[in-house]
Order: structure tokens, then sequence, then C-alpha cells
């Protein structure tokens, strides 16, 4: 059998809204529909870009932020991690070097936690020692530090992070590779955590003050094409 289907008619609250706008419409004069156009199109224009500019902004300052902070780090880590240009794993000796370094005012003013990754997403030196010899599956910051890039962020969401996340403190997470002297090849990833409330204060009052740019100069091009 064959069998037609009828249209359903529009909801009557949306007929009636239909009618209210159009009748709303009708009623401006030709100064007012280009104020209402035009606000609308910039409107949706300026929030695209103003997005695009902030994430921008956001983008570099961690960046520039995972990098600083990694160009110092590494200046106390690299050296004593050259063995495992050799060998896959760290003496003990290594580690107890490592833990020194940690407790040491430098560090510790700048440094929350610590981790050092083997390629194979082994953590080989920890200073929450239970992590120690635990592998996971490599999240993408790892796999981008493979490729020889720094990485930083506030997302801690991993399972890997499980511990500092119990800090309850906003972590600023960076990865940096580690290079042999020698080659510059990498043979070993270092993540850090750092304190990160005024970083991220700082970003929202940088995006704050980007937004209000950007609403700005769209009311300013509203008043001059009115």
């Amino acid at each position: 059998t064959f069998m037609h289907t009828v249209p359903s008619a529009p909801h009557p609250f949306l007929r009636l809204f239909g009618r209210r706008l159009a009748t709303f419409w009708s009623r401006q004069s030709l100064a007012g529909r280009f104020t209402i156009a035009s606000l609308a199109v910039l409107g949706c224009g300026m929030t695209l870009l103003g997005a695009w500019v902030s994430s921008r902004i956001e983008e570099g300052v961690l960046y520039n932020s995972a990098s600083s902070a990694a160009l110092y780090i590494n200046t106390f880590i690299d050296p004593q991690v050259q063995e495992l240009a050799k060998g896959p794993n760290l003496r003990a000796e290594t580690i107890a070097k490592l833990d020194e370094l940690l407790n040491t005012a430098p560090l510790r003013r700048k440094v929350v936690g610590i981790k050092i990754w083997s390629l194979d997403s082994v953590i080989l030196y920890s200073n929450k020692k239970e992590e120690v010899g635990r592998k996971y599956p490599p999240s993408w910051r790892l796999q981008e530090v493979m490729k020889g890039r720094i990485v930083g962020s506030f997302d801690t969401r991993e399972a890997e992070n499980s511990l500092e996340r119990k800090l309850g403190l906003p972590l600023f997470e960076i990865y940096t590779p580690i290079r042999a002297n020698d080659s510059q090849s990498i043979i070993a990833i270092a993540e850090f955590y750092e304190n990160g409330t005024e970083l991220k204060s700082n970003l929202a009052r940088t995006r704050l003050y980007s937004w209000f740019v950007v609403a700005l100069v769209t009311l300013l091009m509203l008043s001059i094409l009115f």
C-alpha cells in the first residue's frame, strides 16, 4: 500500500513568533534595518575573529612560558641523565642526584613535580616513587615531544596525572625532549609541573582584554557604518 505523509504544520508558537518578527521588521526604517543587519553580520564576524585571536594569544603565551621553563629546567636535568644514551635505565646514583636536585631551593620554588619518560612511555624517574616503572599509552603530548617539540598545557586529565591532581592546584604541565650531548638525538622526555596559578590568572586577564578590544572595535565599526 502507498502511504502519503502529510507535512506537519509549524508549531503555533513558531507561527506567532514569525508573524511578530515580520511585523517588527516591516515597521523599521531603512536606517533601522541597516543597523540590525549590520549588528548581526558584524557580531558574528567579530565573535569568530575574537575567538581566533584569543586562542592564538593563549597558544603563544603557553608556548613561550613552556619554552623558557624547559630551558631553565633542562640545565639541571640534562647533564644528569646522559647515561640514557647508552642504556634504558637510570642508575641508583643518578636517581639520588635527581632527588637532591629537586629538593634544592631553585627547583623547589619552581617545580611541583617531575617525571622522566623513556621513548616507549615508561616512567624512569618521578619524585613520586610509586610511579616509577609504570607504562601508559602515549598521550598526544608525548608524541609531539618525540618529534622534538616542547608542549605546555593546563590539561592534566590523563591517568598518569592522577597523583598530581590531588594537589588541588592549577598545574602548568610541560613536556620537553632530553637530547644526547654528542648526537643531539632524543633519548628521553622530561615532564614537569609548575604551580600555574599566576599564569592562569594572566591568561584570563589577557583573554578579557582581547575580547574588550574586539567589542570596542565592533561598536566603532557599527557606529561609522550607521
